[in-house]
């Protein structure tokens, strides 16, 4: 990851708003409001040309229902397509699962994620901040649903070196 940030490595830790962790986000079901999103930081990769941010149900870092987001930078005021596989680095792979309402089997996928700030913490770590907007069309069911998941904050204190 080329941008203002240290590399680190963090799997399996447990990361909690005392920790600088945030994650505030929305499940729309075909335009209805389906409430709060109560995910996790599972996993957090962040290495000079990589990262990958995992979340998923509280108390359950083995379940199948997650966020992934994996992409190249993390460049304030950018803002990155999200896709289901990236082709360039102005891109971010993304998914989300979180049965019975929304399963694997999705198509149209679309969506933006900007980068707020990324600031240098007095003791070597990182401040990262970033809202986004991810909609697919949900198909697993046998109806076509419209899926939209609103992330108004995640926020990640990446440790220094």
């Amino acid at each position: 990851m080329k941008s203002e940030g240290s590399d680190s490595i963090m799997n399996g830790d447990r990361f909690s708003a005392d920790r600088g962790y945030l994650f505030d986000a929305n499940l729309y079901i075909d335009g209805v409001d389906k409430g709060r999103i109560a995910f996790e930081l599972i996993d957090l990769i962040f290495l000079d040309n990589y990262y990958f941010i995992r979340l998923g149900p509280r108390g359950e870092p083995n379940a199948k229902n997650e966020l992934t987001l994996k992409g190249l930078h993390f460049r304030v005021g950018e803002t990155y397509k999200l896709v289901d596989v990236s082709e360039n680095d102005q891109e971010v792979d993304a998914s989300f699962v979180l049965e019975p309402d929304v399963s694997h089997s999705q198509q149209e996928h679309s969506g933006t994620l900007n980068v707020a700030y990324n600031e240098a913490q007095g003791d070597g770590s990182r401040l990262i901040g970033m809202y986004f907007s991810y909609s697919f069309k949900e198909t697993g069911s046998g109806t076509v649903k419209d899926i939209r998941v609103r992330c108004w904050t995640l926020q990640l204190l990446i440790p220094p070196k």
